[in-house]
């Protein structure tokens, strides 16, 4: 087959070639053709042995992991006076006369952490951006370990949008950096 390709010049010929060399096409066809040649007989006892050393390891690490089933938050626990979703519901039944007060009571209250966290979830369910942006500055300064720190209300974005700009990042970057460097 393969010199009748190449003896017409027909364009078959990079193909049969690509396939094999002329002289080892005809060997092939004989080898595909031969009847009395032996087949596969499957799995070896060294194959198997093979598959066995590879499998144990894996079979004991398996056996060996032992998940946890996640432990569900109580709901008093999730709700509870000071909780991240507390401080979201409280935030967002403020007025804007309650904000004012809970301003004040802030200003001299500066660690109720929970009045600031309902502030930073109004502010930004109102896009202030400058108080806002007031309380979670005084979270990362001076309460980098609040669980309030970390949630989506004290997001602050590498580009500006309503929240915050580009400056406003860059600000809270090197406050969080100097956190890292006080560790």
């Amino acid at each position: 087959m393969a010199q009748a390709v190449r003896a017409t010049g027909g364009r078959l010929v990079w193909n049969a070639v690509g396939m094999a060399r002329p002289s080892q096409v005809r060997r092939r066809v004989e080898a595909v053709l031969d009847e009395s040649r032996r087949l596969s007989v499957g799995m070896t006892r060294a194959r198997w042995a093979a598959v066995l050393l590879c499998a144990v390891p894996l079979a004991y690490g398996a056996a060996a992991v032992q998940f946890e089933a996640a432990v569900p938050i109580a709901k008093q626990e999730l709700w509870a006076p000071g909780s991240y979703m507390e401080s979201v519901l409280r935030g967002n039944k403020l007025t804007p006369e309650e904000a004012q007060r809970l301003e004040a009571h802030v200003q001299a209250n500066p660690e109720d952490l929970a009045a600031r966290s309902s502030l930073i979830v109004y502010y930004t369910l109102k896009g202030l951006r400058e108080p806002r942006l007031r309380h979670i500055f005084w979270f990362i300064e001076n309460h980098p370990e609040s669980e309030f720190a970390g949630y989506h209300a004290t997001a602050i974005y590498p580009f500006r949008n309503q929240l915050n700009s580009e400056a406003d990042y860059a600000h809270a970057r090197s406050l969080w950096l100097e956190q890292v460097r006080r560790a």
